[in-house]
Order: structure tokens, then sequence, then C-alpha cells
């Protein structure tokens, strides 16, 4: 599994994609002698990482092989599926028929085979969803590099000092790779590799390139494995608090907390701000400092260069550290899609009884906004009205060239004039018991969309809120 057929699983995902064409029959046994053929061959090294990396992918191969459309599959035989298989251990060759079984074996691989047991072990995806997670909403646009160092540190973080299992790989298991190299003996049929790491995810660590094998001349078995150099920074990293691990935990955290949702949005956004705060005064302080450093070096003075180098490699490794922080920072945050208002409100009357009394009248009015936030922001506003002891709530959309406006009306007690403004800010109550952020986080959810929230008088005899957005996101 390389870690482009990770991100192109995790697009398809997103992207919802699940045609299926018109199947043919596969003999399953078959393709799997085919694979204990094509590994006989191999060394017991090679044959013992090969069978790791395709013994739990052939009813998967078979299944997406069958599922293929027919535009995408020239020759539906099982002839054919075996050289699907074959590509992947033996050069494609220069002949059609095998150009076309390294296609159609890319193909598979970005539909899930050897990668949906992994993404769902890691949280990448929802287990028996079709959505992905805040862990695995990160990789669709990474580079590679970042992308491979977001999965290793979410391995590292969720083995939680434990030896991997087959689907990571413990902080420890990397040390043990790049403090000494490991030795085989070769007479030996079934060695044993002296690690902790499982051997799928050594194929999978050999295929990203994070792990290199050195050979002796005419060897079965390497003579030792260690770090490739251009990962081990990122190794040592694993161990060490960054803003990646800060990052991951904090996806961790959400996860976790998916269950309390007020708690998940409201601290996830707050940690958001905070971030944005903590950088954004750092780098207004160290600015200056390190234009001025720089120009005092190229000046060289008679005496002192190496303490003003040494100063100016300190703000430099503070400017770095704080540009990884927003990067890693903007990993977790929730990018924003095209829904549907009825969509919206689906997920946001799921916190409220069913005998609930909604009215919605939205047409085909959608909006590009980022679903959880907005969620989370009608949930407030909804509240407020059963806590003020409405017993009608009703919703409507309206749409304009310039806007969109969802008005939510009901038939409580409504909010006098003089309080409508100050309901928005930080701490501002008039229900015994609240905690005055309810509303005060709809203000800042609507902020981040570039849009507005107001209170006022309903026709239903008590309040209207009405939450307008951009009509095109900006």
């Amino acid at each position: 599994m390389h870690i482009e057929h990770l991100q192109a699983f995790l697009r398809r995902v997103d992207s919802g994609r699940t045609e299926t064409g018109s199947s043919w029959d596969l003999d399953r046994a078959d393709l799997r002698e085919c694979l204990v053929d094509l590994l006989a061959d191999r060394s017991p090294w090679r044959r013992r990482l090969g069978h790791a990396e395709w013994a739990r992918e052939v009813d998967s191969l078979a299944e997406t092989l069958a599922s293929l459309p027919d535009d995408q599959v020239w020759h539906r035989t099982q002839t054919f599926a075996r050289r699907v298989l074959e590509s992947a251990f033996v050069p494609s060759g220069d002949s059609v028929e095998r150009l076309e079984a390294r296609r159609v074996l890319d193909l598979c691989r970005e539909r899930g085979v050897q990668t949906l047991s992994y993404a769902q072990e890691n949280l990448l995806i929802q287990r028996g969803a079709t959505a992905l997670t805040a862990l695995g909403r990160p990789l669709l646009n990474l580079p590679p590099l970042d992308a491979i160092r977001w999965v290793l540190t979410i391995e590292t973080e969720l083995a939680n000092g434990l030896h991997g299992s087959v689907w990571r790989v413990a902080p420890q298991e990397f040390e043990q790779l790049e403090d000494a190299a490991v030795s085989y003996q070769e007479h030996l049929d079934d060695v044993d590799f002296a690690l902790s790491v499982s051997d799928a995810a050594l194929a999978r660590l050999l295929a990203w390139g994070v792990i290199e094998a050195s050979w002796n001349d005419g060897a079965h078995f390497p003579s030792g494995l260690r770090v490739a150099p251009a990962y081990r920074s990122m190794v040592r990293s694993l161990t060490e608090a960054n803003p990646w691990r800060a990052a991951v935990r904090a996806a961790l955290e959400d996860l976790r907390a998916s269950s309390v949702p007020s708690v998940l949005f409201d601290a996830k956004l707050a940690t958001r701000d905070y971030v944005k705060l903590v950088t954004h005064e750092v780098r207004n302080a160290l600015g200056p400092v390190r234009f001025n450093l720089s120009q005092l070096i190229k000046q060289r003075p008679a005496d002192g260069l190496d303490r003003l180098e040494a100063a100016h490699e300190g703000v430099l490794r503070t400017l770095h550290f704080v540009d990884e922080l927003v990067h890693t920072a903007e990993l977790t945050a929730e990018r924003r899609m095209r829904i549907s208002v009825a969509a919206l409100l689906q997920r946001a009357l799921r916190a409220f009884p069913d005998t609930v009394e909604v009215e919605v009248d939205e047409g085909e009015v959608t909006l590009a906004v980022a679903p959880e936030l907005m969620t989370r922001a009608l949930v407030n506003v909804l509240r407020n009205a059963f806590q003020a002891k409405a017993q009608h709530v009703r919703v409507k959309a309206r749409r304009t060239p310039d806007a969109t406006a969802l008005e939510i009306d009901d038939d409580g007690p409504g909010v006098p004039v003089p309080l409508r403004a100050a309901i928005f800010e930080e701490g501002f109550t008039t229900t015994p018991g609240g905690t005055g952020f309810g509303l005060a986080f709809v203000r800042r959810v609507l902020a981040e969309h570039h849009g507005t929230v107001r209170c006022e008088a309903s026709d239903l005899g008590g309040a209207r809120f009405v939450l307008t957005l951009p009509a095109e996101a900006p």
C-alpha cells in the first residue's frame, strides 16, 4: 500500500462514489493459489512480507474487480484476474495485457484494496460508514511526505506505548530499527526477525520508503534494516512534543467526545482561536528581532558574531515552530462543503425529542458551510427556544441573489427589545442555570462564515432568530 493509494481511497470515500458495474464470477481459491505461486520463487524474507501484504486482500481484490464498471475492465476472465494479481509482484512488461492489468490494479487500490482495514483501524474513516473522521480528512490534500508524517503520528499515538498491531507501529519499534541493523540467518526458512514490528507494518514502511533494507550479494535475507535518512528527523519527532502530535491528540479527543457535541465544538473553536492569537503575537514580537539580527550579522562586527548567530538561529527555530503550529491547527479544522438546509436540520434535530413540531420550508436551498459547526449553531438556537418553553418551532429559508437567510421562529415568551443584542455576548443569559455561551457561539460561527445573526419579534408570538449567510462562500 503506497501513501498515494491511501489518499486516493480516502478521496473516493469523501466524494461518496459507490457506483458498481456488472459483476463476473471469480474463483477466489484460484486467486489464492496464484498468490502462493507468485511467492514461491521469492526469497523467504520477501515471501513473508509479500504474504503479509496480500493474504488478507485477495477477497477484497476479487470483490473490487467484480464491481468495476464494464468500461473500466476490458477482459472479464479468471486469467485476467490472475494477471492483475501478478502485476503486484512482477514488472508489467510491455504487452498490452500486462499494462492493462497494472492499470486495473491501481484502480483497485484506489477503491480500497489494501487500504480499507488500515483506514478503519487507524480511525481515518468511520467504521461501517462512508465518512472521514477528523484524522482522515487532513490526508485528502497533504503532500506525500506530510501525509506519511500524519499517519505515522496517528499510529504511534494509537499504539499508546505498546507494541504495534498489524495496523500500526509503536515508537520503540522505530527506535529498534534506528539504533541498530537487524541481522538474519540465511539458512533458516522460518526466520525470527527479532523485530516486534509486524510483517504487514514492515511491508508498508518499506513501500513508503521510511525503512531501507541493505543486502549482501546473493543473500536471501537483508543484512540490515534502518530508518531512511530522509525520515530520521521525522521518526525522532514521533516521541517528542510537537504540533503534529498535539493536532493528532486533539483530533482523537474530538472523536472520543463526539457524543457530547456542545463540549466538542465549543472546545475545538476555542482552541483554534487560541492558536491564532498566540501565533499572531509571537510573529509580531519576533519579526523585527529576526530582521535586526540578520542585518547585524551581515555587518560582521568584530566580536560577538557567534552570539548573534546563535540568537538568530533561536529566532528562526521559534518562527518555524509557530509555522508548524498554524499548519497542524489547520489540518484538523473542518472543511466547508455544500449541504442542503434540510440535511443540516436533520442533524440538528437529533438532539431534541421527536414530539417537538418543526416546520421546514427550504426548497432546494443549499449552503457552503462547515457542517459540524453550523449544526452546532442550529442546535444552540433551537435549544434556546425550547429552554424558553416554546411548544412550536418553525424553520424557513429565504434566498436572495446575495445571501441566504435561515429564520427560526418560536411561540415562546420572546426577547425584550433592549436585550436582543446583548444575548449574543459571552456570559450574558436570561435563563436560570444558563452559561451565556450558547448564543455567543452562534455569533462566532456565523462570523467565521462571513455571516450575521440577529434576534427580532416572531409572528408566532415569541422570538425569531435570523441567520444570514452570503450566497457564495468567500
